[in-house]
C-alpha cells in the first residue's frame, strides 16, 4: 500500500470512528432472520431493535423502535411498537386514550436525487463525509400528541441524510380520513406501511 493510500485509509478510519460515535448511547438487537409471510424479514437484508436508555420522570426508562436495513444500504426507521404499547398501557382500566395529532419536524434533502446521484451520495456517507442535511441519531424526527396530553418522541435512531418522509402518515387536520389513515398505520402496521422515514446512514451502521 502507497503513502497516499495509507493516508486515505487513516482518513476513513477516523470519519468512520466519528460516525459510530455517535452511536455511543444506543444499543441495537439484531432480530433473527425469518421468512414468513408479512414479516419484515420478507422485504429487509437485516431488522434492529434499537434501544436507548434515557431519564425520565418514572427513573431510568428503555426508549426503543426498530429499524430496518435494505440491502441497497438505506435504512427505513420506525416507531416500532412503541406507539401501541404506550397506548394499551395507558388503556388498561379505560379506552379513552388515542393518538390526537401526528407531526414529522424534520424536512427531507432539499433538491430530488436521481439513481446515480444516489449512489455516488452513497459512496461519500460510506466515507463518512458529512452532509449539511446529516441528521443525528438523537434527533426528534416525530411526535405522536396523544388526546390525555402526553406525546410521544420518536427519533432519526441513524446518522446519516433524510431522503424521504413516509406521505401516509403526512395526515391532513381537517381531513378525518387522512388522520384515522395515519393513526391505523401507526398502531396496527408501524414495521412495513407505517414506516417513518428513509436515512442513507453515514458511515459504517452499526450491527
Amino acid at each position: 500500500m502507497t503513502d497516499n493510500e495509507n493516508v486515505k485509509a487513516s482518513r476513513k478510519r477516523s470519519k468512520n470512528s466519528e460516525a459510530l460515535s455517535m452511536y455511543k448511547d444506543w444499543e441495537f438487537v439484531k432480530w433473527e432472520h425469518s421468512n414468513k409471510p408479512g414479516t419484515p424479514h420478507r422485504y429487509f437484508q437485516d431488522v434492529y431493535t434499537v434501544r436507548r436508555k434515557v431519564n425520565g420522570l418514572g427513573g431510568e426508562q428503555c426508549y426503543e423502535q426498530v429499524v430496518h436495513r435494505h440491502a441497497n444500504g438505506l435504512v427505513i426507521v420506525t416507531a416500532g411498537n412503541t406507539i401501541s404499547a404506550v397506548l394499551r398501557n395507558l388503556n388498561k382500566y379505560c379506552d379513552q386514550v388515542a393518538i390526537s395529532t401526528f407531526m414529522f419536524h424534520l424536512n427531507t434533502s432539499d433538491s430530488p436525487i436521481s439513481v446515480g446521484g444516489k449512489r455516488k451520495k452513497a459512496r461519500k456517507m460510506k466515507s463518512g463525509q458529512l452532509q449539511s442535511e446529516t441528521v443525528q441519531p438523537d434527533d426528534i424526527l416525530a411526535t405522536v400528541l396523544l388526546n390525555n396530553g402526553e406525546s410521544i418522541e420518536l427519533k432519526c435512531c441513524v446518522a446519516g441524510t433524510l431522503l424521504e418522509t413516509n406521505i401516509n402518515l403526512a395526515a391532513t387536520k381537517d381531513d378525518l380520513e387522512s388522520q384515522q389513515r395515519c393513526n391505523s398505520l401507526l398502531e396496527n402496521d408501524p414495521l412495513i406501511d407505517g414506516y417513518l422515514a428513509i436515512i442513507l446512514p453515514l458511515g459504517d451502521f452499526p450491527s
